[in-house]
């Protein structure tokens, strides 16, 4: 039986394993063959979504998973700037992986509290009706 820290020690082994492939796969091709992605980060390792973000927050260990998201993060950003990969799926996956975008209720925030009078001249009035 493993240890916890053997385990997390194989772990880190396959997340290295698993850039290196995609570096080699990558090596000397003018288009990305093979990005970082957290979902081939995770069938790489064998990890379900679920698993993975329970890993992210233990604390012993965090800085192995949040190493590698970084580093895809990185990846994702740098290569859609440059337009190696396509700036769409690049933008959704960092607003649904990284947390990119609007804070979820900002809008509703903003006008907490305020209230907004419109009022029509009378022609318009008469169009609405």
């Amino acid at each position: 039986m493993q240890s916890k820290n053997e385990k997390f020690t194989e772990l880190q082994e396959k997340i290295d394993c698993y850039f290196l492939l995609c570096d080699a796969a990558n090596e000397g091709k003018k288009d990305i063959v093979k990005p970082y992605t957290l979902s081939g980060l995770l069938c790489h390792t064998g990890l379900t979504r679920e698993e993975f973000e329970r890993l992210l927050h233990v604390k012993r260990h965090e800085g192995i998973f949040k190493r590698a998201m970084a580093k895809i993060e990185a990846f994702i950003e740098e290569n859609m700037l440059t337009g190696t990969l396509s700036c769409n799926a690049s933008l959704n996956s960092l607003k649904y992986n990284f947390g990119w975008g609007e804070r979820e209720g900002a809008d509703e925030e903003k006008t907490k509290g305020q209230h907004i009078t419109v009022t029509l001249s009378p022609d318009m009035c008469e169009l609405a009706r």
